[in-house]
């Protein structure tokens, strides 16, 4: 400014002044900035205005709205502005119920776990959508939670398609399929129906209430152990397993994984699994229920419950909020609710190995 000044008249310095005074106007403006752009839209969500007011719409920005919410007055920050960059960076408030979140969720993987399933499914496979968690077993913490196709919370307005707003990880409930293999021998091995050892006869498929229930391929593997089971993925070897436990112990430890109910994940609209065919007297029932199929449940609910067979047997909380700092006052941690034992320690143990070889 000094120097353009040097070459101006004060005649012209007046008349830029009063130009100036006339013409420029200074409003205040509230707006959410996500410096991540698409990375981890579906957890994060974003703010929109619904009529009179400006609230969270989807992810974090829903669940956590009235700790995010500021009611004006004083200089504005980006609610966001350092989350990934400087995690716990808190943002000034006057009010105690204000604050800011540091998330579980770390950049680098969160990165990764996009790209992968752009790269190596979406396009790969041509497919409609994929999705994927990386949670740690032993705390619930989630490093990384991505469905694609995804979205730029910066411009969701341009969006044509809503569905990219919702995280089918929570709110998706799904067959599951064979991944939940390892639950039902899990289940055999803590009640002492079987081992690790424990051989049966496969014969290819068997047939429950008139109806043929066969192994992926058809074939028969003769005299196997149960390793083979998990192996090969075998549904005649689950109903094996099914069958030695019974329907009673069956449904009882299918129950205990918590697949029928919420996880306590702190994100909105978390849907509840099926698992309403374990009530039926009808052997096929269970039968199908021993690899995955006639019993849904959500995505998180199902990571949930494969983490106890890693973690020494527990059920723990998913979360993707760490922290919550506020302006005035201490910060809270998260703190978890409802943990319990579902295995015992050996069964996890074993089960992990058993995991491992099949890897």
């Amino acid at each position: 400014y000094e120097e353009v000044a040097k070459h101006l008249s004060e005649k012209e310095i007046t008349g830029i002044r009063s130009l100036a005074d006339k013409s420029i106007i200074l409003e205040k403006d509230k707006k959410r900035f996500y410096p991540g752009g698409q990375l981890a839209s579906q957890v994060l969500g974003f703010i929109g205005s619904n009529g009179s007011t400006v609230t969270g719409r989807y992810g974090l920005e829903r669940y956590y709205n009235e700790t995010l919410a500021r009611d004006g007055g004083g200089n504005t920050s980006s609610f966001f502005a350092d989350l990934f960059l400087k995690p716990g960076a808190a943002l000034l408030s006057d009010s105690a119920r204000e604050g800011a979140l540091v998330t579980t969720i770390e950049p680098t993987v969160q990165g990764f776990l996009e790209r992968v399933l752009l790269e190596d499914v979406l396009k790969k496979y041509d497919a409609a959508s994929a999705s994927g968690i990386v949670m740690n077993p032993k705390t619930g913490e989630i490093y990384a939670m991505a469905t694609m196709p995804t979205f730029d919370p910066n411009n969701f307005s341009k969006e044509k398609n809503q569905s990219v707003f919702t995280n089918p990880l929570v709110d998706g409930v799904y067959e599951m399929g064979s991944i939940v293999k390892p639950l039902t021998l899990a289940a055999g091995i803590d009640s002492g129906v079987i081992t690790a050892n424990t051989t049966y006869d496969d014969k290819g498929f068997r047939i429950i209430n008139t109806k043929r229930i066969a192994n992926f391929d058809g074939k028969a593997r003769g005299v196997v152990p149960m390793q083979e089971i998990l192996n090969q993925s075998l549904n005649t070897g689950t109903m094996f397993v099914m069958d030695r436990l019974g329907k009673d112990k069956f449904r009882e430890y299918f129950k205990a994984y918590g697949l029928g109910k919420e996880t306590g994940i702190d994100l909105p609209n978390e849907s509840v699994g099926d698992i309403r065919n374990l009530e039926s007297p009808r052997d096929i029932e269970y039968a199908t229920a021993s690899f995955g199929q006639g019993i849904s449940m959500t995505p998180i609910g199902t990571i949930r419950a494969l983490a106890s067979l890693g973690n020494g047997g527990v059920l723990v909380t998913p979360h993707v909020v760490k922290r919550t700092e506020y302006g005035i006052g201490p910060s809270r941690d998260f703190v978890a609710s409802g943990e319990k034992r579902v295995l015992k320690k050996e069964t996890s143990a074993e089960i992990s190995r058993m995991l491992t070889v099949v890897v």
